[in-house]
């Protein structure tokens, strides 16, 4: 098959959960694109962006948006007529707010669709990372630029922050043309079918990570120092700041040395630094920033516990399962995390790992005593946490059951 991927940017240092499925079908033999809405950052790049020579694979918008309603208008002047004389009157859906919303308002979607004025290379199928990106190739279905069945993968923040009633209606084309959803949890599959999506049209499919990049290693039995990790996007629905306030009264009523490190960079990297320089904490907390998944996989096998304590932010934005969670859990790292979204579903409370309720530090200093005390719950621990991820979160088992699904569909198209 020739497979096109729909992402808002590549390569993204954090989106592994993309790379995976793009590495994992090229090795299946099929042709796989890449169109990115925004262009990639390669001031650090994953080794498989190199090896799969996956930059010369990607599109990108003939034209970046400007800024100014000026040069937007000028760019609709001259390019606009060339979409009207290709697709007809269909070429008017770039600008119908009332199925497409802000996408269409912003013109978001007309910049998109100039792809098709230089594209020679047509798929079969198309995959999007986000619903919010889903309706891009729903107008261009709806214009007739794109004339092939696409799946869709929700992840959280695309419908997190609205209602039942809010996400129908920003939704409602993709639930009409019924091509096939992928939600990453049971939790967000729900949501959707709620919403008014055909629930034989919903279909779970989880994230994952290759278990063979993680070796499992048996926990070490913690006596004079502790090393604490975080890896994510330094953002408010990550829980950072009751992390550290964690850490912080852990600190507290404890003899062991402590090293805790976070990776990554976000929009409150500024906040959280001076917390911890306000906690009396910055001689024990360590922001080491963005790094590759080489990196690390080194900072995981040099930690103890993986902590990621993931909330609802005050925008309502939440977590899908953070695929560092089971990268940890691969490896055998106990995790601490929170009862939220689809979290639950991969740790089973003091079976696989650890949950706190969402905003509750103490909960989160208990979890840290009791893995630095309980050998053997840490060690049984582990095992089930590696036991889970091979069952349910192995990528190559996904990515087999991503390409029958996806065959299914071009099939069923072509009948």
């Amino acid at each position: 098959m020739k497979v096109l991927f729909v992402v808002q940017h590549f390569p993204c240092l954090s989106e592994t959960f993309i790379l995976n499925q793009i590495t994992g079908l090229i090795d299946a033999g099929h042709d796989v694109r890449i169109y990115a809405l925004g262009k990639p950052d390669t001031s650090i790049l994953h080794e498989d962006i190199i090896k799969y020579n996956l930059i010369e694979k990607t599109f990108y918008p003939i034209v970046e948006i400007p800024c100014s309603k000026k040069d937007k208008y000028h760019d609709f002047i001259n390019y606009f007529p060339r979409l009207v004389r290709r697709y007809g009157l269909n070429a008017l859906s770039v600008l119908n707010r009332f199925k497409f919303g802000e996408y269409a308002k912003n013109g978001n979607l007309f910049y998109s669709t100039l792809l098709f004025l230089k594209l020679n290379w047509i798929p079969d199928i198309a995959v999007t990372h986000f619903g919010c990106l889903g309706l891009y190739p729903a107008c261009w279905k709806e214009m007739k630029a794109l004339n092939v069945p696409f799946v869709t993968f929700f992840h959280a923040h695309e419908i997190s922050p609205y209602t039942i009633e809010e996400t129908a209606k920003r939704y409602k084309v993709l639930f009409d043309q019924n091509d096939l959803l992928f939600p990453i949890s049971n939790y967000w599959k729900k949501k959707l079918v709620k919403c008014g999506a055909n629930p034989s049209r919903v279909i779970v499919h989880r994230m994952g990570v290759d278990i063979e990049q993680f070796v499992y290693t048996a926990p070490r039995k913690i006596n004079r120092k502790i090393n604490i990790l975080s890896v994510g996007r330094l953002t408010g629905q990550k829980g950072y700041e009751y992390a550290i306030k964690g850490v912080a009264d852990f600190r507290k009523r404890t003899p062991l040395n402590i090293s805790y490190r976070i990776i990554g960079a976000g929009t409150i990297e500024r906040k959280l630094k001076q917390m911890v320089k306000d906690l009396g904490v910055d001689d024990i907390i360590h922001f080491i920033g963005p790094q590759p998944l080489e990196v690390v996989k080194k900072e995981l096998a040099k930690a103890d516990v993986f902590l990621l304590p993931s909330i609802s932010d005050q925008y309502g934005l939440m977590e899908g399962i953070p695929v560092a969670i089971m990268e940890s859990m691969a490896i055998g790292l106990p995790v601490i995390s929170t009862f939220h979204s689809g979290i639950p579903e991969i740790i089973d409370d003091g079976i696989s790992g650890f949950l706190c309720e969402e905003k509750n530090h103490d909960d989160i200093t208990e979890k840290l005593t009791i893995i630095s005390k309980n050998y053997p719950l840490v060690k049984m621990i582990s095992k089930n946490a590696r036991k889970k991820v091979e069952a349910e979160y192995n990528i190559k088992s996904l990515n087999n059951k991503l390409i029958y699904r996806l065959s299914q569909e071009y099939q069923s198209a072509a009948v």
